[in-house]
């Protein structure tokens, strides 16, 4: 009898433990994915287990995220001097059997069975998104608690290694390691012999640098060498050797593992997780062609931490804390998804990395080689689809996810392709209506040219996004500094939304007379209206409202045929998801009527009924293809849970599909499931399964910059077609050309001086600058509508709350650091930076324009530095915008 309550209590001790570090969901939620997200966190650490039917453990490699690629990690427990393998397809060690499967936003959680002994194995991203000192370090968590199955007590060691396949996706390219144990954790950092700055192969970075790393312990050992040495030397003896394998050479030569272990004596089960931390590192992980230039871009967390060893240990550190903090986060993605379904919540749980893992929040660094805190950007990788950087098509379709967790996100993604679009000087780039990218990741040097026959796409999701991520900000910034350009492109649309001629949407498709591309445009000068009312400019409000609502009542007599929109003006037999109109919902313009929601509502509902197995097809022009995405998009525009539910359901049957390849894929057959190459695998288009709970947050007030909360209204813009006295016009002629004449004047004089006192130094434009307007979350979680707390200031963070230690034994900087130091191309990969010139990009003419911003921006800077690392609190923002 006291040993069955002995056993009662162990057993009710590791499910609590369970319960509390590894996830808040113990009941399965009968979701079994194709592929489950293992290292999700950037576009290069981006690893998945396949999963497809017929899967009964985790012995298969995990793979890079186009399939393509193996990314070579094991895992193996130790029970009693016999060797279980928990992950990969090493050919020793015994098997294990995979019991249950679990996925949150933050996590992917395995229940294994090894003999006598249960693992739980838990793959954690985290995911801070208002915390970019942490979401902006590549690394996840590998943790691993062990439980007795029969009530006795076990000799337990526990075992993983990757190999240096997560370097390069060449596997004839020779890589150098080195095994750091000073401070407070050992890691071991594998690159190429020679780092290929800026490049991939098979999606996988040239340049990066691979850690896998575990806080100091009494327990722990380590050690480099071929994978059956050391996988060997472990099962024989249960502990490594310490030791370095020195023979650099070819990935595929021998494969170089680089191996930790730790032996837990002893016990029933885990009293605490067993955690290694695994991270693939860039620096720089962006060029970018700002107005000054190509310039590096470093990650965010660079503002933190000069040294990668302090990083990693206060990640490890952090373990427990993080634990706490993606709870909180899962607990609240998955109450709001399943307020709305079950499947819902599964389809929140499935995309949330995928989609996060997409971005890179980066700084410029100043002189002194710390990040630059006024000066914040951030870059998407196309993951899945294509090799463009920040693309608009993508960036709109993720737009929801970020929205949600930290609106601040979106402002970072615009602020980029705004500046670019602003600065432009070539004539091969066409201004009057928004670019398509940046490029082609990770070079953000801007697109190759600016194509017509995707500007009504492309210029309808800028103008939507930018006044969304103003609205749930609360943050004016990048609408009042791109105001001017943001009209140029209202005024392109004004002429050429009703009618696309000769037009792409981001679907591909190219027909004349698009309604769905079409209601794009014109909710998209409705935006423009709600722009210009956030910034006081009556005339402007009034002229676009009155133009977005005459263009909207042709629109609905050309598209609307028989009660429902059809997808080609006139066509009767042509159909498909008018999606475009989530815009209108998320804007809250109120453009669209009712009657056109419910008959679009009816016809999805009829279609429903006799749709395949995986939905309905976004386009009849595109028969037998769905798009997730577009799915949910459309679900957000209906007017009954209903339909609402069965269009949820139709993405959920994909998502929950494992018959079939693909990690969770934007595009694929309506009757077979079966995805497209390059149309959406691990695409963070998916963050578009966000949709519906973005149309119930709360729109905030609208703050600009104290110096200009009141810009002018300019009455007599050509927008508004005013009538104008002769008199007036030639006076302002005169008056004008005389100024203008007389600035001239001045502005070459002080030219002339300053270019004599700092010999051509180049000047920029004010950075958009989100440290003095961005609200963090507070501790009580994300909340919907009235309970959505405002963010406030995104500050200089760390991976722990308390100061990082210094280690007198590293005594190299970060970048020395972040390559082996017996690998000999530190110094070229600087040198190839270091050959870009600015004077590429920049003319005379750019001095001029930008004197008086440069004046500017080095206020900016002052107060960016005294907000950063001031003891005193940042201002705080009511709704009214006074402080």
């Amino acid at each position: 009898m006291h040993n069955s309550i002995i056993y009662f209590v162990f057993h009710l001790a590791f499910a609590l433990n369970t319960l509390l570090v590894n996830s808040q969901f113990t009941s399965t939620r009968n979701f079994y994915p194709a592929a489950y997200p293992l290292a999700v966190r950037s576009p290069y650490l981006n690893a998945w287990a396949l999963t497809q039917n017929g899967t009964t453990s985790l012995n298969i490699w995990p793979m890079h995220w186009d399939d393509d690629s193996i990314l070579g990690m094991t895992g193996y427990v130790r029970i009693d001097g016999v060797a279980w393998q928990w992950l990969g397809d090493s050919p020793i060690g015994n098997r294990t059997t995979l019991e249950n499967t679990e996925i949150t936003p933050t996590r992917s959680i395995f229940t294994i069975l090894a003999g006598p002994c249960r693992l739980n194995v838990t793959f954690f991203s985290p995911i801070q998104p208002s915390n970019w000192v942490v979401q902006s370090f590549p690394f996840v968590y590998i943790s691993v608690d062990v439980e007795s199955l029969d009530g006795d007590p076990h000799d337990i060691q526990l075992y993983s290694d990757i190999s240096a396949e997560w370097a390069s996706g060449d596997p004839e390219q020779v890589v150098t390691w080195n095994t750091t144990t000073a401070g407070l954790s050992v890691y071991h950092q594998v690159s190429r012999q020679i780092p290929q700055p800026m490049t991939e192969t098979k999606n996988i970075a040239d340049d990066s640098n691979v850690y896998f790393a575990m806080s100091q312990n009494p327990g722990l050992t380590w050690q480099t060498a071929a994978d059956n040495v050391a996988r060997t030397q472990f099962m024989a003896k249960g502990r490594l050797l310490n030791t370095q394998d020195t023979n650099f050479r070819r990935i595929n030569d021998r494969f170089i593992v680089f191996a930790l272990s730790v032996d837990l004596g002893g016990i029933e089960s885990s009293t605490s997780s067993t955690v290694w931390s695994l991270g693939v590192v860039r620096d720089p992980v962006v060029m970018y062609s700002s107005s000054n230039g190509p310039q590096s871009r470093s990650p965010f967390f660079r503002t933190q931490y000069n040294h990668i060893g302090d990083a990693i240990d206060a990640f490890g550190k952090n373990y427990s804390s993080a634990v706490g903090t993606a709870n909180q986060l899962d607990r609240d993605i998955m109450r709001d998804g399943d307020a709305i379904s079950t499947k819902y919540g599964n389809l929140l749980a499935l995309s949330t990395r995928q989609a996060m893992a997409a971005v890179d929040i980066t700084v410029s660094l100043l002189a002194d080689g710390k990040g630059n805190l006024s000066d914040v950007k951030a870059f998407m990788k196309d993951t899945g689809t294509s090799q463009r950087i920040n693309p608009v098509d993508t960036i709109f379709a993720a737009f929801p996810i970020y929205l949600y967790m930290d609106p601040s996100l979106g402002g970072l993604l615009l602020d980029p392709l705004f500046e670019y679009q602003a600065s432009i000087v070539t004539n091969d780039f066409d201004v009057r209506f928004a670019g398509p990218d940046l490029g082609m990741y990770p070079k953000a040097f801007g697109s190759s040219g600016n194509n017509e026959n995707t500007a009504l796409e492309n210029t309808g999701n800028m103008l939507v996004m930018a006044l969304a991520h103003a609205q749930f900000s609360g943050d004016g910034t990048l609408i009042y500094r791109y105001y001017d350009l943001l009209k140029t492109w209202t005024d392109y649309l004004i002429n050429d939304s009703l009618h696309p001629t000769n037009q792409l949407s981001s679907d591909r498709i190219a027909k004349d007379n698009m309604s769905n591309l079409a209601i794009k445009g014109i909710i998209g000068i409705a935006a423009m209206s709600g722009i210009s009312k956030a910034l006081n400019r009556a005339n402007d409000t009034e002229f676009y409202s009155t133009k977005a609502s005459e263009l909207l009542t042709q629109w609905a007599q050309l598209a609307t045929l028989g009660g429902h929109v059809v997808s080609i003006y006139n066509e009767p037999s042509s159909e498909g998801l008018i999606y475009n109109l989530y815009a209108d919902t998320l804007l809250q313009t109120k453009l669209v009527p009712k009657d056109v929601y419910d008959g679009l509502t009816s016809f999805y509902d009829n279609r429903a009924s006799q749709a395949p197995r995986f939905g309905l097809p976004y386009d009849s022009n595109a028969a037998g293809e769905a798009k997730a995405p577009w799915t949910i998009f459309a679900a957000a525009t209906t007017t009954n849970s209903s339909t609402r539910d069965k269009l949820i359901d139709m993405a959920h049957s994909r998502a929950a599909f494992n018959e079939t390849a693909g990690d969770f894929p934007t595009t694929y057959k309506t009757d077979t499931g079966q995805s497209f190459l390059n149309y959406g695998q691990a695409s963070p288009a998916q963050g578009a399964m966000f949709a519906l709970l973005t149309t119930r947050l709360e729109i905030k007030s609208i703050n600009v910059p104290a110096s200009s909360s009141q810009p002018p209204d300019n009455s007599d813009s050509e927008s508004t077609d005013s009538a104008v006295n002769a008199g007036v016009i030639a006076g302002a002629v005169i008056g004008s050309f005389v100024g203008v004449v007389l600035i001239a004047m001045c502005l070459f004089l002080l030219w002339r001086k300053r270019r004599q006192r700092r010999d051509q130094e180049r000047l920029k434009p004010i950075p958009f600058n989100p440290n003095l307007l961005y609200r963090q979350r507070g501790s009580s979680g994300f909340r919907l509508s009235a309970e959505r707390s405002r963010p406030t200031p995104a500050q200089p963070s760390s991976l722990v709350d308390a100061s990082p230690r210094n280690h007198p034994s590293r005594s190299e900087t970060y970048a020395r650091d972040s390559h082996a130091p017996t690998s000999p191309t530190n110094t070229s990969q600087s040198q190839a930076y270091s050959t870009y010139s600015g004077s590429q990009f920049t003319t005379d003419t750019s001095h001029l324009r930008h004197e008086i911003a440069n004046l500017r921006q080095q206020m900016v800077e002052m107060q960016a530095q005294q907000t950063a690392w001031a003891p005193t609190p940042p201002p705080r923002y009511d709704n009214s915008g006074t402080t």
